[in-house]
């Protein structure tokens, strides 16, 4: 298992099951230390990463955590 730091750069990625993550940002948005971030198969994902479901339908990482696409659309109304 990967030995995370405090300091762990965080990279917006685009994630397909199963668990191939491709970045999506070539700098990283910020540090574990100072900027919200999400978890899946060990790794820290910065927020705006997307997970591409099965059934064709997307999860982002928000600031309040992995989130389907049909609920946020809800909470801006």
């Amino acid at each position: 298992m990967k030995n995370n730091q405090k300091r762990d750069k965080l990279f917006v990625n685009q994630i397909n099951t199963p668990n191939e993550v491709k970045k999506a940002s070539r700098e990283p948005k910020g540090y574990a230390d100072s900027e919200p971030f999400c978890i899946m198969a060990n790794q820290r994902h910065a927020v705006g990463s997307r997970i591409m479901n099965r059934d064709g339908t997307e999860t982002v990482c928000t600031e309040k955590g992995w989130q389907k696409e049909s609920h946020r659309e809800s909470e801006k109304k």
